[in-house]
């Protein structure tokens, strides 16, 4: 008997999220500037000319928001049949990274880092993920692993009845819909 195959697709709203370490004075310049009236959307154009957010030394992620919608197709050689669209699925693990908080205070900046979050908003799809089963796909085995930042949350990992599938990024299509930066401090 054959195996059946099947393309798990991420599709709707999700994007990138940056978190690089700065400095105080970038900090203290930001905090000064944002409040004469500047917006985190001025910050995050600034900072896109002179960071490369791809090399980010504390966390980068790139995917769909854990609220964004699935497909799912079964493979037939060169064709594609759908066979599921817009499921939602749960979060069976779920990290944490870079809390941070934009209120200074001493007990904040002891042992802190200075640090940007960058977020660049986009819609399209964010991936896809490939199975191969001896029976028909069940949909209540798939799961999310999220990373949950203070930009929000977002899919990390996709598993099928406990087992990590491998993301394929080779044909996700995304177009940019805003950016967004915020200073803050990384509590060690």
């Amino acid at each position: 008997m054959s195996k059946k195959k099947y393309k798990i697709q991420c599709s709707g709203y999700g994007g990138r999220c940056s978190i690089v370490e700065t400095d105080k004075d970038f900090i203290d310049e930001w905090t000064r500037r944002l409040e004469n009236g500047e917006t985190e959307e001025d910050l995050a154009s600034e900072l896109t000319d002179g960071v490369d957010f791809l090399d980010s030394d504390l966390e980068y992620i790139y995917g769909g928001y854990v609220d964004t919608y699935f497909k799912v197709y079964e493979i037939h050689g060169e064709d594609e049949v759908e066979v599921y669209e817009h499921i939602n699925l749960e979060t069976s693990e779920c990290r944490e990274t870079c809390l941070h908080v934009q209120e200074v205070d001493e007990d904040i900046v002891e042992g802190s880092k200075p640090i940007v979050t960058y977020h660049a908003a986009e819609k399209g799809t964010f991936g896809d993920w490939y199975i191969e089963l001896e029976d028909d796909i069940e949909i209540d085995k798939i799961t999310l692993g999220t990373v949950k930042t203070y930009i929000g949350e977002f899919v990390e990992n996709l598993y099928y009845n406990g087992n990590l599938l491998q993301v394929d990024h080779e044909w996700s299509d995304t177009y940019p819909k805003h950016e967004e930066a915020y200073i803050g401090w990384l509590n060690s």
